[in-house]
């Protein structure tokens, strides 16, 4: 089933980033990264305490992510009873989908087409479809939001400095 090894490459593929992430497999993996990258590449000071704090912090911002992707189906019209688990799965899966495929930028095609690949059996290919866009433009517009916002808060925090000066 091609279904079946797909699954298998994207749970080895996140293994490898969690196993990546410890600070001892970071600092030895640095060395052969930074023959190929221009800038130097600094692995933080800390533990595997700090590790488990921030894949709990991630863990709980794709459970928040995937949730308002449900409730965006169900704003969309997608009403099917027990969609809540493959409509988050799904969700995280095509993120990994756009991780995976670092030539696209921001994963753009890529993770729609993921979502429609996952929720297509589940929804039926349309409404999976029209769930795959209305998340790119919902999430999207969010990220340019939080950018916006970030900018405006950047100015006024400069624009006070040089106030002060």
């Amino acid at each position: 089933r091609a279904t079946g090894r797909l699954e298998w490459v994207f749970s080895i593929g996140s293994l490898s980033l969690v196993l990546l992430s410890l600070p001892g497999v970071a600092r030895a993996a640095a060395g052969p990264i930074q023959r190929w990258m221009p800038g130097r590449v600094v692995i933080p000071e800390g533990g595997v305490a700090a590790l488990v704090e921030v894949w709990s912090i991630q863990l709980a911002g794709y459970l928040v992510l995937g949730l308002g992707c449900f409730y965006l189906a169900r704003g969309v019209g997608i009403t099917q009873a027990g969609i809540t688990t493959p409509v988050v799965a799904g969700l995280c899966f095509a993120g990994l989908a756009g991780i995976a495929a670092f030539f696209v930028p921001a994963g753009i095609g890529v993770r729609e087409a993921a979502l429609v690949w996952y929720l297509a059996p589940v929804i039926g290919p349309a409404p999976a479809a029209l769930l795959a866009v209305a998340a790119r433009v919902w999430i999207s517009v969010g990220e340019a939001s939080l950018v916006a916002a970030g900018m405006f808060a950047l100015h006024q925090s400069g624009a006070s400095e040089v106030k002060a000066r």
